[in-house]
């Protein structure tokens, strides 16, 4: 009989399961923040960047993202100085925006990035299909 295998990392991705989703990138690595907007960009997402919590929060600001993608070891301010900022907003201002932080940090980390106002905690280097399905899901859930 005809079919496929299931893949043990789950379903297969949509061709463009972010079309339609803004995304914001806070990254200070210029290759990883270029590789992160290809990822997402071939996937549908409408992606801008930030290099620092400060532009990342302006960005904010502007765009109203349907997900923050950030990395916590950002230069001056950290990434979990810019999810404090973003949850003191109010939900109508974006406050509640789905986010996600992309680190080098171990998984014993994880609980404290939860705690700190992230929806997930994906450790560097990501694996493009899961970071993909992280943020579709985060972004689908916040459509709903």
């Amino acid at each position: 009989m005809g079919g496929s295998t299931p893949s043990p990392r789950g379903p297969a991705l949509p061709e463009a399961p972010l079309s339609g989703f803004r995304l914001l990138v806070v990254e200070d690595d210029q290759d990883t923040q270029e590789a992160l907007r290809a990822v997402f960009e071939m996937k549908g997402a409408a992606v801008t960047t930030a290099g620092s919590a400060l532009e990342g929060f302006q960005s904010f600001l502007r765009l109203r993202p349907d997900v923050i993608v950030c990395d916590l070891g950002l230069p001056g301010a950290d990434g979990y100085a810019l999810i404090r900022q973003i949850r003191e907003l109010p939900p109508v201002m974006g406050g509640s925006t789905a986010a996600v932080a992309v680190t080098a940090y171990s998984a014993e980390m994880t609980p404290k990035v939860l705690h700190a106002g992230f929806q997930a905690h994906l450790h560097k280097p990501v694996d493009p299909d899961e970071i993909v399905k992280t943020v579709a899901a985060l972004a689908l859930k916040a459509r709903q």
